[in-house]
């Protein structure tokens, strides 16, 4: 998935994620997304937020990213950080809610995700940009960023 959102990244001309108001997964598993997020939000959305990528590094220390197993423990523990789980609790957690009573709907299952945020979201979404991130068994997986609107 990771590099599914460097290609994004690089296509569009981007060095950090755009805002967006929900993250949006292929979710064969509830609360999947969430595991995977966290790799992906520490190095390519927190650098538009520097003040608390720093308060997060004051907390848990640098991570030790040419060590892979300490690397993945580091970021197992800011997992469970205040500011993890506020992020997750507003862009993740309303697009996972119908996976979790569903269960998995395989290529419909993004769809899904995409409709639970809808309708678990507080406050409105128009003219608010979503994040979708798909992958499938093998080795390919996507990135897209979509602005919802109304039409009337």
């Amino acid at each position: 998935m990771g590099a599914a959102v460097d290609d994004f990244l690089t296509k569009n001309n981007l060095k950090t994620l755009p805002e967006v108001e929900q993250w949006v997964f292929h979710l064969p598993y509830a609360y999947q997304g969430r595991r995977m997020a966290v790799k992906i939000w520490w190095e390519k959305d927190l650098e538009r937020n520097l003040e608390l990528k720093n308060q997060i590094i004051a907390e848990y220390g640098n991570p030790e990213i040419n060590d892979s197993a300490a690397y993945a423990q580091w970021l197992k523990a800011i997992s469970k950080s205040e500011a993890y789980l506020k992020f997750v609790a507003n862009a993740i957690a309303p697009t996972d809610r119908v996976s979790s009573e569903v269960g998995n709907l395989y290529t419909a299952s993004i769809f899904m995700a995409f409709l639970s945020g809808l309708a678990y979201s507080e406050g409105d979404l128009v003219g608010k940009s979503v994040l979708f991130l798909a992958y499938g068994s093998g080795s390919k997986s996507k990135g897209i960023q979509g602005e919802l609107w109304q039409t009337s």
